[in-house]
């Protein structure tokens, strides 16, 4: 075998590669519906990785001004936080931190993560300018904007597809085009190769 889920091996850590280095930071990045998750979720399995989900550190709606929304790429997510709890407590192996509820729109309680090991964090923006120098490896996910609308046509009800063109597309594409995730990318892989979830 030369490759697990179409990564090389020589760019894994161990148990899958020869890299030792720990702890041991992978981003997925890449547009909505590109298989972040379903590859995301692939490596924690094979490396016995701790997945984190950009998702999980949307930033609260009272946050959520005019400047921020409008003037930083992908502004809905808190990536301040998740630089702070999560990046820079990258080895320590009980590390606590807060999810965003979506139904609330606040934090939830306390999560714990072990960042001792390999961790992998997917999700749109994980690659964004300030945060991608944390990373060892860094993978993106490639589909076109068309795949992305097919996708999300046969996937999510009416109600999601209308937030996807009113809100979030605007936000993936604002950041795509400001800090062009996939040149920071060591690997690229074409999402026809997973499985969308």
């Amino acid at each position: 075998m030369t490759d697990f889920a179409g990564i090389p091996l020589r760019l894994l850590p161990s148990p899958l590669g020869p890299r030792t280095k720990r702890p041991f930071l992978i981003a997925i990045d890449g547009i909505g519906t590109s298989g972040k998750s379903s590859l995301g979720a692939e490596l924690a399995r094979g490396l016995k990785g701790e997945l984190i989900h950009v998702d999980d550190y949307f930033l609260p709606f009272s946050l959520r001004t005019h400047h921020r929304m409008t003037d930083c790429p992908m502004g809905n997510v808190e990536w301040e936080r998740l630089e702070g709890e999560i990046l820079r407590q990258a080895g320590n192996p009980r590390a606590v931190t807060r999810h965003f509820d979506c139904s609330a729109g606040e934090y939830s309680g306390p999560v714990e993560y072990d960042l001792s090991g390999t961790v992998i964090i997917e999700g749109v923006s994980s690659l964004r300018k300030e945060l991608r120098d944390y990373y060892d490896l860094r993978i993106y996910i490639d589909i076109s904007p068309e795949e992305r609308l097919r996708r999300i046509a046969l996937r999510d009800p009416e109600w999601k597809q209308r937030m996807w063109h009113s809100e979030w597309i605007p936000l993936e594409d604002s950041y795509t085009a400001a800090d062009v995730p996939k040149k920071a990318a060591d690997h690229i892989i074409p999402g026809t190769s997973f499985f969308m979830r």
